[in-house]
């Protein structure tokens, strides 16, 4: 097979990638791993210039992944335990260990007929969207807790030949905190799905119903469901036009405004070719009118993403299913043309993120602590270009929450600040990443974020801004040294001042 030289000139990143990636096998892989970094703030506990500490800290993270690629079973979890070492053993705002971990599986029990999703996570979440973001820094305690989750699905797919596809699924799933504020709670839903097959080729229709019933130990016992019904109309080859209405039904208190009500919205699909595709819609909830938007491009070096959304959500979905540009998925729809097999790929781009210390996921809105439901609209758009030897992502958001519960249900987290400081917040922020493969084992990685905070109810706003520059060098085929600084400033918190970091860390990284 010939490859011209125009195409050529961005291979290489995905040829470097195949390199880097393990051999593919059909089995459970289990490695053990230990992260050793050794860091020097001028603030380690991100406080005002009066309260400021420099120190130097050791963290050593043991920890393992675990991988099971065979035809019935994907999974993929890891898990890190931090523990942290200063010489000033009584440094305020920080502690002495933390966890991190998350996974996420994919289970055919019955092949054609029942399936399992699960997913699971503990990690460092920011207490409240007004004050210090969370970095590699889990070594301080300034507006953070611990947020720990559990998703468990079985669900039957079952076909009726061409006629049509049903489906019928139930979730168990938790939230809980270390943060005594925020309300532990736990789920049960139960969804069910029925949609045309093969035998509608002009006119396809669905059914759906979602039922779920949720024990918040601050909110108490809530129900919501959903029903709708939706057509899609074949144009042409590459148009459709959609249609759906239906019924929502929310459970939580308000003073005299709705909380259910009918629904409808009509929308088109464009997919002119397997590179592009739009999908948009408008309509009208009981909260209000509404519209959504999913839209991709990708070119021979670059894809481009675009969505919107608006819906009702609440803290503990947000942190079941994040809403965050996955720079995995980026890369993966980057790479498709150059790594055709998915399994491959998957690999590729994993060892990719690895030996270059990419973040998981790129800039997002803060999904604060909060008991109340409330209104999102959240648009993302993201960008990310390849070169023979370059990556570089340019992300965006908007994000704005209106509250549609009472605020009582909140009045632990607020603390001394005022009740309506979560009625109505806007964030707004931006990300640049620019990565520099030198050679098959040194990378740069340069970053920069920025995020701005506004109450609108109160007209009061915050600033952060984070800038990084890393060297990655891989030492082996399980060993890895990075060197890092970083600048960060922007605010401890609501009437807290604001604070300044500037930090060099040198770590290595082993698997065994």
């Amino acid at each position: 097979m010939t490859t011209t030289m125009a195409k050529a000139r961005h291979v290489p990143a995905a040829a470097l990638l195949l390199a880097l990636a393990p051999a593919c096998r059909a089995e459970l892989k289990f490695t053990p791993l230990v992260d050793v970094r050794e860091t020097y703030s001028d603030n380690i506990n991100l406080q005002d210039r009066a309260n400021a500490r420099a120190q130097w800290l050791t963290d050593v993270a043991p920890g393992f992944e675990l991988e099971d690629n065979s035809p019935n079973l994907k999974l993929r979890a890891a898990y890190r335990q931090h523990l942290f070492y200063t010489p000033n053993k009584d440094l305020p705002n920080t502690q002495n260990s933390q966890s991190q971990g998350a996974l996420d599986a994919n289970a055919a029990l019955v092949k054609d007929l029942f399936y399992l999703d699960a997913s699971g996570s503990v990690s460092q979440q920011e207490t409240s969207a007004f004050g210090a973001p969370v970095l590699d820094n889990g070594y301080t305690t300034t507006n953070r807790t611990t947020v720990r989750t559990y998703r468990v699905s079985p669900y039957l797919h079952h076909n009726f030949g061409a006629f049509a596809s049903a489906d019928v699924r139930y979730t168990r799933d938790s939230v809980s905190s270390n943060n005594n504020g925020l309300g532990d709670s736990k789920g049960n839903s139960v969804s069910l799905g029925l949609n045309s097959g093969l035998a509608f080729t002009r006119l396809g229709w669905g059914l759906q119903y979602y039922r779920q019933v949720l024990h918040d130990t601050r909110g108490g016992n809530s129900v919501s469901e959903s029903a709708s019904a939706n057509l899609r109309y074949v144009l042409g080859p590459t148009l459709n036009l959609t249609a759906s209405g239906g019924y929502d039904s929310y459970d939580y208190p308000t003073l005299n405004n709705a909380t259910a009500g009918r629904s409808w919205s009509g929308g088109f699909e464009w997919v002119p070719t397997s590179r592009t595709s739009v999908r948009a819609s408008i309509g009208r909830h009981y909260y209000g009118k509404s519209g959504s938007l999913l839209a991709s491009h990708r070119s021979r070096a670059t894809v481009w993403t675009v969505s919107y959304d608006d819906s009702v959500s609440n803290t503990r979905s947000n942190f079941l299913l994040p809403a965050a540009v996955d720079t995995a998925a980026l890369l993966d729809r980057l790479l498709s043309s150059s790594i055709t097999d998915p399994v491959l790929r998957a690999l590729a781009v994993k060892a990719y993120i690895q030996s270059t210390g990419l973040p998981p996921a790129l800039a997002d809105s803060v999904n604060y602590l909060s008991n109340r439901y409330f209104r999102q609209r959240q648009l993302q758009a993201a960008v990310a270009y390849q070169s023979s030897h370059s990556l570089a992502t340019f992300s965006v958001f908007d994000t704005r929450r209106q509250a549609l519960s009472l605020f009582q249900s909140d009045s632990l987290l607020l603390g001394g600040n005022s009740s309506a400081l979560n009625d109505d917040t806007h964030q707004i922020g931006a990300s640049l990443m620019w990565n520099v493969q030198l050679s098959s084992r040194t990378s740069v990685n340069a970053s920069l974020a920025h995020t701005n905070v506004e109450s609108t109810s109160l007209g009061f706003s915050t600033r952060n801004s984070v800038a990084r520059l890393m060297f990655s060098r891989q030492l082996g085929s399980k060993m890895a040294a990075t060197v890092e600084v970083h600048h960060a400033i922007g605010s401890v918190g609501v009437g807290a001042g604001d604070y300044k970091e500037n930090a060099v860390s040198v770590s290595l990284s082993t698997k065994f």
